[in-house]
């Protein structure tokens, strides 16, 4: 079985010169996808395929946060909307739980701002 060949070494050395707006931008690209800045210039010069970027890290704290949030909102407006067909008892009991909802929704929202700003 004939043993796979070996990646060439890279010896040669072309020089470039950027702006240094230029060498910014093409640094970020070169960091988002994962790649060296090397190997980003080497790829697009050779028509290459360049690696697409990377998917940022998710924080599932925020994630769950966000979804909390649309959850009460979503209870508070069904809560709302049914509101001119329930009796003066089940309103009291709704604009308790419209209270509640809207204590929680601003408590959560206050937790994603502070995650948001740090």
């Amino acid at each position: 079985m004939p043993i796979p060949p070996v990646a060439p070494t890279l010896t040669r050395i072309a020089t470039v010169r950027f702006a240094p707006d230029e060498y910014v931008t093409l640094q970020a690209e070169a960091d988002d996808r994962g790649v060296s800045l090397s190997t980003l210039l080497r790829l697009a010069a050779l028509n290459r395929q360049i690696p697409p970027p990377r998917v940022p890290a998710v924080d599932l704290k925020m994630v769950t946060a966000m979804s909390r949030i649309g959850v009460n909102l979503n209870q508070a407006v069904h809560t709302l909307n049914r509101w001119t067909h329930a009796e003066a008892d089940e309103k009291k009991s709704r604009w308790e739980t419209w209270r509640s909802s809207l204590k929680d929704l601003h408590a959560l929202l206050k937790d994603l701002e502070s995650r948001l700003l740090k």
